[in-house]
């Protein structure tokens, strides 16, 4: 009879434990790490990638450009600015009343191996660009032809210390057909 009782506890303890571990645990985690961080109210870049843009109903027009090197994974289009959804990335909200830029521009970030990073070289012809160099607009539209660096990544050692270069070894020039 003794021995009956300490199982029925333990094994409602076991369960305790494993409800808390499999359900509650994650489900913190999940609202805490989603939430917590705010990432619903942070303006979101589909750096690149034509394919979520689409999904997300955000695309607006691809823009051309001709480049001094061979590029094979380059992509820039012109997008609405989207957020997250509330409870999930995978929606989209088009929530900017208080906006002036309600457009921006979308470009593959770097190479695939993180070697080669492209950004804009020439800020002052933009509508606004913020600290990750995402290009806001107030239309969907380019007045001028945009100009990209190409940079090459690399580590060398010096006296025992890893030091990242960067070299400067083509350019972008982006633009709009009218």
């Amino acid at each position: 009879m003794n021995r009956n009782r300490v199982l029925k506890i333990i094994l409602k303890v076991v369960l305790i434990i494993a409800i808390i571990y499999f359900i509650v645990l994650p489900f913190s985690n999940w609202f805490i790490g989603y939430h917590g961080y705010e990432k619903e109210k942070m303006r979101r870049n589909s750096w690149g990638n034509i394919a979520e843009s689409k999904y997300r109903n955000a695309f607006v027009e691809k823009l051309d450009f001709k480049s001094n090197l061979k590029i094979d994974s380059f992509q820039i289009f012109i997008e609405k600015g989207f957020k997250w959804g509330n409870f999930s990335s995978n929606k989209t909200s088009f929530n900017f009343e208080e906006s002036k830029f309600p457009y921006q521009i979308s470009h593959t970030d770097r190479t695939d191996n993180n070697d080669v990073v492209y950004s804009f070289i020439e800020n002052q012809k933009f509508d606004s660009i913020d600290e990750h160099h995402t290009v806001f607009l107030k239309k969907p539209i380019l007045n001028d032809t945009l100009i990209m660096r190409i940079t090459k990544l690399r580590l060398i050692e010096i006296n025992g210390t890893n030091k990242l270069i960067q070299d400067s070894i083509g350019y972008i020039k982006v633009y709009q057909k009218k």
